[in-house]
């Protein structure tokens, strides 16, 4: 498997911004070394209210990666928050803690900590193709002229 430097992201992926939510700084900095090395931009945030009010200031992404557990809000907040704010941004979460633990948020997929730079990057890749495809589907509207 080619290391994370000399990977790129899909073409539909390149130039993407992630929002990067994260309370532990090493972890942080390790995810926004592996999502710059792999052709993404990256806004950070150490909480969930930092991340919503740089996203109320106008921070353009098109991702966000938010640890589970955090002081004060946790990731699960805040992607039920993005879901009415912000209908079809992707979020992906991360969690170190056991499945026991992080059953409140059974109906979404985590990304396990520790992962590898080559992991993260294609669960990245992975949701903003989805989000991609389902931006792409035509939306039905009323039906005119049923009686």
């Amino acid at each position: 498997e080619a290391p994370a430097a000399a990977r790129t992201p899909a073409a539909s992926c390149r130039g993407r911004k992630v929002l990067v939510v994260e309370d532990d700084d090493l972890v942080r900095r390790v995810a926004r070394r592996a999502l710059e090395s792999g052709g993404y931009g990256v806004v950070e945030a150490a909480t969930v209210d930092e991340a919503l009010s740089r996203l109320e200031d106008g921070a353009a992404v098109d991702l966000v990666l938010s640890d589970v557990a955090m002081p004060g809000r946790s990731g699960l907040e805040l992607a039920s928050l993005l879901e009415s704010r912000r209908p079809g941004l992707p979020v992906v979460l991360m969690s170190g803690y056991s499945e026991s633990q992080r059953s409140r948020g059974a109906s979404r997929r985590i990304l396990e900590k520790p992962f590898t730079a080559e992991a993260l990057l294609a669960r990245i890749d992975e949701e903003l193709r989805a989000a991609d495809d389902l931006a792409r589907k035509p939306t039905r509207g009323p039906v005119i002229g049923t009686a």
